[in-house]
């Protein structure tokens, strides 16, 4: 093939995975709370333990220095599929006097999360040298791996003293009713290599970010579920964060990657909408609430949208790898024989203290501003270890692949600090992948099981798969006062106004991910040489 031939083909596919990547990476992308190993489907297999490996467009999430590494053309479309279970069975019983047809005394029953199915997080990403020898690019879009979905039952059934079925209002109706998050992160990295055996990445990230968010605010001191409030608050909107890397290779077969991702800080801006219950219709005209509620609402609902703004975060993350690999001698286009990495992550988690709402509304004149959800979080450690190994022979024409990793992360949430909302519970998991490359493309296989529960730092040995909470430091929210800010640190000092948390608490996930990678170079090169061969 002549020259110019081959400079337009390497153009074409360029182009192409440039226009496939900003088409595909643009699909909304469901995710929120801690993320958990991990984006891309290879990565996946090893639980997470990629950073210093990275080396297929989807290095972009956690080092783009593995871009460096990358000559030629090549586009990842990666699909995960979660299914996550969540159950807590609330200490003490309901509030209120013991009766016939009444749920008041009655202990509180266990409840789930409610929605079936699983939850879809897909991710796009795709690289290329544009025929320099020092440069790599690439561009994509994913979301964070995380179920950024929960709902729980409102109402639930339990027994009077005489044994008769009766509706009682949900246990977790003060913590959170539904929440739904929806973030994107649309990335375009770039890698220089200055020497062979070094690569320096960045990747510029803007992050889109839609956050609804429902809840019960009690009104009554008795907690009677008759005088509740309900609020929501739906807000959306950009911002923006980096990441910046390098990836090693010193010695042949040791790879020594490190990233640093810089904090996401998402003001979002959006509507509040407030739901009042009947017998609290007459405060309707003390609520300032952009207009007061008629007589024709339906259901005591307030229909007029009011502005709020939330603030978000994410936090800093850093990133280390140390990996060393074995290649099969005399096929330098073949994957791995086999190797094996260690990753440590680092979560700021201690930087964010409250999910904090700013209302634009008033009560009797007095201003409701505040919607705090104090969350107390602490950073967090992950130890991530993973491998691979290749059948040294090909198989079918192509090569079989096999990956196999464990993850280890502490709780980001204290237990006094324990909510529905985000389940920042320490996680231990088992993760397994195959592959299977054949004329310049992989098919990508994976599977995990994730436990939720409560360790410490450091300590995987520590992890409990059940979650106890003894002693709450929740309350309630209060739209009129806002929350102590100091954590409630001492439980045998500090009264416990609300028991809304303590409890048993129990999750997992059970994941699944398929995907493709394709190198188009590898691809056109395996191409020529069959035709050759026909000849």
């Amino acid at each position: 093939m002549k020259r110019a031939d081959r400079v337009m083909e390497r153009a074409f596919f360029g182009l192409a995975g440039v226009v496939l990547g900003l088409a595909l990476g643009s699909g909304p992308a469901r995710a929120g709370g801690m993320e958990w190993p991990d984006n891309g489907t290879r990565s996946f297999g090893r639980a997470g333990a990629f950073s210093a490996k990275a080396d297929d467009p989807t290095a972009i999430v956690l080092n783009p220095a593995g871009l460096g590494f990358q000559l030629g053309y090549s586009a990842t479309f990666d699909n995960n599929l979660i299914r996550q279970n969540v159950c807590v069975k609330r200490a003490g019983t309901y509030p209120g006097t013991p009766g016939p047809y009444r749920y008041a005394g009655q202990p509180y029953p266990e409840v789930c999360r409610n929605l079936q199915g699983a939850f879809y997080i897909p991710m796009f990403a795709a690289a290329f040298d544009l025929g320099l020898k020092r440069w790599t690019f690439a561009v994509g879009g994913y979301g964070p791996h995380a179920v950024g979905r929960r709902e729980f039952p409102m109402s639930v059934t339990v027994t009077d003293p005489d044994g008769r079925s009766v509706r009682a209002p949900g246990p977790t109706r003060y913590d959170v009713e539904d929440l739904n998050v929806i973030v994107i992160y649309f990335t375009v990295a770039a890698a220089y290599r200055p020497v062979d055996w070094l690569s320096l990445g960045a990747a510029l990230q803007v992050v889109y970010a839609n956050l609804d968010y429902s809840v019960y605010v009690p009104l009554d001191p008795t907690y009677d579920p008759d005088g509740d409030i309900r609020f929501r608050i739906n807000t959306k909107g950009p911002a923006a964060t980096g990441l910046f890397s390098v990836l090693a290779n010193p010695v042949a077969g040791l790879f020594l990657g490190a990233s640093v991702r810089l904090p996401v800080r998402a003001s979002t801006k959006g509507d509040a909408w407030i739901n009042l219950p009947a017998s609290y219709s007459s405060m309707s005209s003390v609520i300032e609430w952009g207009r007061t509620c008629d007589d024709d609402s339906k259901g005591n609902w307030c229909p007029v949208k009011n502005k709020a703004g939330l603030v978000s975060q994410l936090p800093l993350v850093l990133r280390t790898g140390l990996r060393y690999r074995w290649r099969i001698k005399g096929h330098p286009e073949a994957p791995d024989l086999a190797d094996i990495e260690l990753d440590l992550v680092w979560e700021r988690w201690s930087a964010l203290r409250s999910f904090d709402t700013q209302l634009n509304a008033r009560m009797l004149g007095t201003p409701m501003e505040v919607f705090a959800l104090p969350h107390h979080y602490q950073d967090v450690v992950e130890l991530r270890l993973g491998g691979s190994f290749t059948v040294p022979r090909k198989l079918g024409g192509g090569w079989l692949t096999f990956r196999l990793g464990t993850y280890y992360g502490n709780d980001a949430s204290p237990l006094e600090y324990t909510r529905l909302d985000y389940a920042a519970w320490a996680r231990l998991g088992l993760y397994a992948g195959v592959s299977y490359r054949i004329m310049g493309m992989d098919l990508h296989l994976g599977f995990a099981y994730v436990w939720n529960g409560t360790g410490d730092r450091w300590r995987p040995w520590s992890f409990r798969s059940r979650r106890k909470v003894q002693h709450s430091c929740l309350q309630p929210i209060d739209a009129f006062t806002p929350p102590d800010p100091a954590r409630c640190a001492d439980p045998s000092a500090a009264p416990e106004v609300s028991d809304m948390s303590r409890g048993t608490y129990r999750g997992s996930f059970m994941a699944f991910s398929l995907g493709m990678t394709v190198r188009f170079d590898e691809m056109a090169r395996q191409i020529r040489r069959r035709k050759g061969a026909s000849r």
